[in-house]
């Protein structure tokens, strides 16, 4: 609500101009949240780029384990085709 009545309460003196100090708070905050924004961003892909690794890592992994029991699940079936056959 205070927003809203500093909002109303305001008029531009179009006379006295900005206040040079108020221009370089402004553009120092736009520089900070930049830099914040940044940072996050090149944290998010570092993130990104780790978790990339560690899910082709897992992959690996993983396609290793289907391929030793998929070499037992043809043995079995060889052995059981021997003791029917």
């Amino acid at each position: 609500m205070r927003r809203r009545e500093t909002e109303r309460g305001f008029r531009f003196d179009p006379s006295k101009g900005v206040d040079p100090q108020k221009i370089v708070a402004v553009d120092r905050d736009i520089a900070t949240q930049k830099r914040k924004v940044e940072q996050a961003l090149i944290a998010g892909l570092n993130e990104l780029a780790q978790i990339k690794r560690h899910t082709e890592q897992q992959g690996l992994r993983l396609r290793g384990e289907v391929e030793s029991a998929l070499v037992v699940l043809a043995q079995a079936r060889a052995d059981e085709r021997a003791v029917i056959g």
